[in-house]
């Protein structure tokens, strides 16, 4: 069954296929791939940082200004979108979808909170 083993009588599969041959993953494990796939996003990350610096930070504080001066800021938003969600992608593949639920969990109970604190107060 490739990567799948099964617990003795619960009928449940132990370890979830991983998309690699030869290597299996426990729910909410990493693998020795997935670390090496974040080491690169954290290099790319800090050289883009480092080669971008003062325009990325124009964009991020004031995009009307980064468009007056040139820069096109609807690329950098498709940027910064598509790398978030990279990032994002990764981890809920890493650390498998239980800790992802839980977090969005989490957000729409604190999402809720501030909305019924600013209906309080105003």
């Amino acid at each position: 069954m490739g990567g799948l083993s099964f617990r003795r009588g619960s009928g449940r599969p132990d370890r979830s296929p991983s998309p690699l041959p030869g290597a299996t993953r426990k729910n909410g494990e990493a693998t020795a791939t997935d670390v090496g796939v974040f080491a690169i996003l954290l290099a790319a990350t800090i050289l883009l940082l480092a080669a971008t610096r003062r325009r990325l930070l124009l964009f991020v504080m004031d995009p009307p200004m980064a468009s007056v001066v040139g820069m096109r800021v609807g690329r950098w938003a498709l940027f910064e979108s598509l790398w978030l969600g990279l990032a994002v992608g990764l981890s809920i593949r890493a650390t498998g979808m239980n800790v992802a639920l839980a977090g969005l969990l989490l957000l729409i109970a604190w999402l809720i909170r501030g909305m019924r604190r600013a209906r309080l107060s105003g």
